[in-house]
């Protein structure tokens, strides 16, 4: 029930009527047909028809990589950002989240047979690592680079071009945040990718976007027609299942291999967050509870103020400021919240009225 009702979430964010079919961790398959209510303005839920598809069950399949480094592209200009991608230490595209594996599906698909990607979702969400990662586990010894769009000079193409023509080895051509392209920079791109269709060389080709620029009248749209085949990734809160495995990984990488982890009360708040910047923000979050900690287990006070906020809306500079000054109050006074209020020179009544607000329930 918590995976369908995580899903769910996940649907109503993305269309006002939406059917997916998802794999569950036990292995059966179903089909989800989703219809969005809104009251006014607001998306007030959504009615859900689940029908069981498959009652099969079977554990989980797992993503291995190989063990060999990539090989480097010829003729790579590191100023020009065009630059090696190497195999990361750990899988990022294992996870457990219905969404998550879909999106990995999806994309082995489109990558197995050569089909131009395109790649949507949040910021920091792992679209490029996902990409990558998958392409290297199915291309033993072959080899990407990547061409961050927003960075394009008038050369930028030139050593991507040579790295491509100068061998027949299986490449994948990345090119990140397409929707931040210039007029100009569309124009370049286009005829890059006109070259790379008319060849007959083994070249793939994927780009990443901000799905929140799908709408919009921006130049990439032009690009459009070059692509057979659109994922979403689903940001960090629509992935409650991996979370706790997320934030493992992800310590382990900032905190360098110190004896340190994250308390049960710890991970009840990081769940409970939005994300809006995805895993990059949840890297920021934990460097800047290690600064407080650098070893030991992770507390709740040692997470950053907005951590604490669960009230969904994004809060200008001044309410920020005044929120954590609130959480740093109830973590020194232990929880009383006579003392908090004493000590920040307010009233009880008025405290609890911020705590509602700011959405602040877990200290």
């Amino acid at each position: 029930q918590q995976t369908l009702q995580e899903h769910a979430r996940y649907m109503m964010s993305r269309a006002e009527r939406r059917v997916d079919e998802i794999e569950l961790p036990s292995g059966k398959t179903v089909r989800l047909r989703g219809t969005r209510i809104v009251v006014g303005s607001d998306i007030a839920g959504m009615v859900l028809e689940v029908n069981l598809l498959s009652e099969d069950v079977r554990p989980p399949c797992e993503l291995r990589l190989p063990d060999e480094k990539i090989p480097a592209p010829t003729g790579a200009a590191p100023a020009q950002k065009v630059a090696e991608l190497r195999r990361p230490v750990d899988a990022v595209s294992d996870g457990r989240s219905p969404a998550w594996r879909r999106a990995r599906k999806d994309i082995t698909a489109a990558l197995t047979y050569q089909d131009a990607l395109l790649v949507m979702g949040e910021t920091g969400s792992g679209k490029f690592s996902l990409v990558t990662e998958i392409y290297h586990r199915l291309q033993h010894g072959g080899r990407s680079f990547v061409v961050d769009a927003a960075d394009i000079a008038r050369n930028s193409y030139d050593d991507a071009e040579e790295a491509i023509q100068s061998t027949g080895i299986p490449t994948l051509c990345i090119f990140r945040n397409i929707d931040e392209l210039s007029t100009e920079g569309v124009e370049r791109l286009n005829a890059f990718l006109l070259a790379i269709s008319d060849s007959d060389l083994p070249v793939s080709v994927a780009a990443t976007l901000s799905d929140a620029n799908l709408d919009s009248d921006l130049p990439f749209r032009e690009l459009l027609i070059h692509f057979q085949q659109a994922v979403t990734v689903p940001p960090l809160r629509h992935r409650t299942d991996d979370l706790a495995a997320i934030v493992t990984s992800v310590l382990a990488e900032v905190a360098d291999r110190r004896g340190v982890s994250v308390s049960p009360a710890a991970m009840r708040l990081i769940a409970g967050y939005s994300w809006p910047r995805n895993i990059s923000q949840l890297q920021e979050a934990l460097e800047s509870a290690l600064l407080k900690r650098p070893v030991g287990e992770i507390q709740p006070q040692d997470l950053p103020g907005y951590c604490h906020d669960t009230s969904r809306r994004r809060l200008i500079g001044m309410e920020a400021l005044e929120r954590d000054a609130i959480v740093q109050a109830l973590h020194d006074a232990e929880g009383s919240r006579v003392q908090a209020a004493a000590a920040l020179g307010i009233s009880r009544a008025s405290l609890y009225r911020k705590l509602k607000s700011f959405g602040i329930t877990s200290i």
